[in-house]
């Protein structure tokens, strides 16, 4: 995944309603009633993304303007009021500008970026009796590109999530999500060892009038090439503004900017700026 969307595919993904499941009020237990049940727990979700990235250089150091799209797609069952199963399919495609006005070129790709299985446990500790609510999950991933496993030199990771919020107003929330990633190598790897990584999210949540909302998120992306101590660590810090708006319970659009918090006071590279669009079905 695009790592820049990852924050706003969290917050969006906090607007989608709960998944309830039917309870059944007489004592009839037909296929009827059974098939509702699955019906109002099962939900899919398409995650839209629209956006350009600034300030790349190509390799004879001209100036590149990409213009980027991704579509993931999200199935989520919930298996009971606190267990969900979610499977993710994303792709991305992009348009690659390089080059002064009066020459320059373009090149276009499209990937099948990969998929994903997680499953969240909600309501470890809830607000009324701890004082913030606890989520844990997991997830396994796998890296459906060629060039991308060539690239990485790994075929996929498993995830760690760890997920405390606590609501401090009807319409402001925070969150704190801590992601810790085990990458496995795979065989364009030179050495044997896998690699590691640590993120932290930070999410700022606001509930504007009209059905808008705001989400703030500091994302601290600590990568680990081949162990947890070593020279082969980069730190990075990014920040993401998102202005979403609702249309109604199954669509959101909105507009988000995405940039490195380490240059943002230099210049604008690292930047990112463009647009979302949530849908979403229950089946």
């Amino acid at each position: 995944m695009n790592f820049k969307k990852l924050s706003i595919l969290v917050t969006s993904l906090m607007t989608i309603s709960p998944f309830t499941i039917a309870q059944d009020s007489s004592s009839n237990t037909s296929s009827a009633t059974v098939d509702t049940e699955f019906k109002n727990s099962f939900k899919l979700n398409y995650m839209g993304y629209f956006y350009n990235t600034r300030n790349e250089k190509d390799e004879m150091e001209r100036n590149i303007q990409n213009i980027n799209n991704e579509n993931d797609i999200i199935a989520s069952y919930k298996l009971t009021p606190k267990d969900e199963l979610r499977l993710y399919s994303i792709s991305t495609s992009s348009v690659q500008i390089s080059g002064p006005l009066d020459e320059q070129a373009s090149r276009s790709t499209f990937n099948h970026e990969l998929v994903e299985a997680r499953y969240l446990r909600s309501k470890i500790l809830t607000e009324d009796k701890s004082g913030f609510n606890l989520t844990l999950g997991g997830s396994l991933v796998g890296y459906t590109s060629a060039s991308k496993r060539k690239e990485i030199q790994y075929d996929g990771y498993a995830m760690g999530i760890i997920e405390l919020s606590k609501t401090i107003s009807p319409k402001f929330t925070l969150i704190s999500q801590s992601r810790p990633y085990v990458y496995f190598n795979n065989k364009f790897k030179k050495d044997s060892s896998d690699g590691y990584r640590f993120r932290q999210l930070l999410i700022q949540s606001f509930s504007l009038p009209k059905d808008f909302s705001l989400h703030i998120t500091q994302d601290l992306n600590y990568k680990m090439k081949n162990n947890f101590v070593g020279k082969n660590t980069k730190l990075s810090i990014s920040n993401t503004v998102e202005i979403g708006k609702a249309i109604n319970e199954d669509i959101t659009l909105g507009v988000y900017f995405d940039h490195d918090l380490k240059t943002i006071a230099k210049t604008f590279e690292n930047t990112s700026v463009g647009i979302f669009a949530n849908l979403s079905t229950t089946l």
